[in-house]
This record gives structure tokens, C-alpha cells and sequence, in this order.
């Protein structure tokens, strides 16, 4: 039996339990977060009073004014941004990049600028280098994992040192700001586009690590 999810594809024993039970964990947080936003945006919409409404279209008219709140509310602002729980599939470092969605720069690889999904397929990992090839920021445990794994290897403004990393161009201000406040220089991002974790070549990322004992035993069972 297959199961998809945040891993990946992957087979219901040994690995997949593992992986779906962390769907609920986390989820259920955010889950808990949007239906509280929602039901305090349902009692501002449709007050259960005329005084209420009132004074709501008195505030908004007021607010509507400032070019500022008009631009927080045509970008989604009042709604939560999309983050996650810690789980067995992010690291458990204190990060605030950790569990965040990754951004979507718009690059070039000699065929025009593109949103950097059109390199990525819908089950696929991404390792991403800013200004360093991604392969050379991990071990080689989770060097061997990720490709097992048909992971992808993208460096943005910087040179492949791999076989199997893409060098590609980025010129988006947008997400050279983001890289910068956040001092991103290699991130593991997951098929479901959260950030799983920092690169770090000095150690084997723990998030990887269900999918280092899959693979041991898969190991056993084929030397066998």
C-alpha cells in the first residue's frame, strides 16, 4: 500500500505511519487558529445588531481612508500566513523560518523567468542554496537520503558544484529581502512547500531521520 503526503510517496510500513501521524500535530493547531478568525470575521460581517453595524461601516469608512489598510486587507492580512506545527518532519530547532511556507521567487534558466515550482514535481523535496549549491550544505547521509528520495537540488545566483544540482538566476527584490532579514543561505523545503529545515554540513538534519532508518532496513532486507 502507497500513501502520499508531506514525505512524499511513500510505503505504509515502515515509514508512512510514522510520517501521517504527523498530519494532526501539525495541523490541528492552525486548523483551531482559522476557525477562531473565522468566527470573529463572521460577527464583524453580520453583526446581530443595527448599532453594531453602524458603528462597523462608520470605522471601516474611516480605515478605508489609509492607503496603508487598503493595502493590508487586498493582501490577505487578516488572515493567519500559512505555518505549521513541529513535528517529526521539521527540525526542532527554535527557528522562526522553520514550519513557515516557503516563498515563490520568480527565476532564470535560460528559457525565460518562471515561477521556481515549474523545476519542481508535486511529490518532490527541494534542497535550496542561496548563493551556494545546496549539496555541498548537507552531509552525505542526507545527501544519499534526498536523492533516494528524487529530491530536487536548486541554487539560486550561485554555481552548481553537483551533478544533480540546477543553477538558476533570480532577480525577485521580494524574495532577496526575505533571504536577507531571515539570513537564509540553505533551507530543506518539503513537497507540501513548508520549511522543514536549515542546511547544516556539519551534522545529519534530524528531520530526515525516519527516513534514514526506512532506508537501513530496506538495506538489510535486500542484503538478505
Amino acid at each position: 500500500m502507497r500513501r502520499t503526503g508531506a514525505g512524499g510517496t511513500c510505503s505504509a510500513q515502515p515509514l508512512g505511519v510514522p510520517i501521517l501521524d504527523t498530519y494532526e500535530v501539525e495541523r490541528a493547531p492552525v486548523v483551531r487558529k482559522m476557525v477562531e478568525v473565522s468566527r470573529r470575521l463572521g460577527a464583524v460581517i453580520m453583526p446581530t445588531s443595527r448599532i453594531a453595524a453602524a458603528a462597523r461601516d462608520s470605522i471601516f469608512a474611516c480605515l478605508n481612508l489609509s492607503r496603508r489598510f487598503r493595502a493590508f486587507i487586498g493582501r490577505g492580512g487578516v488572515v493567519p500566513s500559512p505555518a505549521i506545527r513541529r513535528s517529526a518532519l521539521t527540525s526542532g530547532d527554535h527557528d522562526a523560518l522553520i514550519g513557515q511556507m516557503a516563498p515563490q521567487p520568480t527565476v532564470t534558466a535560460g528559457q525565460g523567468a518562471s515561477p521556481l515550482d515549474r523545476f519542481l514535481g508535486c511529490h518532490q523535496w527541494l534542497a535550496l542554496g542561496v548563493g551556494a549549491d545546496p549539496a555541498i550544505m548537507m552531509s552525505a547521509r542526507d545527501l544519499a537520503i534526498l536523492e533516494a528520495l528524487g529530491a530536487r537540488f536548486i541554487c539560486l545566483n550561485g554555481p552548481a558544484r553537483n551533478a544533480s544540482t540546477l543553477s538558476v538566476s533570480c532577480d525577485d527584490p521580494a524574495f532577496a529581502d526575505w533571504a536577507l532579514r531571515r539570513d537564509v543561505r540553505g533551507v530543506l523545503v518539503r513537497p507540501d512547500r513548508f520549511i522543514a529545515s536549515r542546511l547544516a554540513s556539519g551534522r545529519d538534519l534530524d528531520v530526515l531521520q525516519p527516513f534514514a532508518a526506512a532506508l537501513t532496513a530496506a538495506d538489510l532486507r535486500v542484503a538478505a
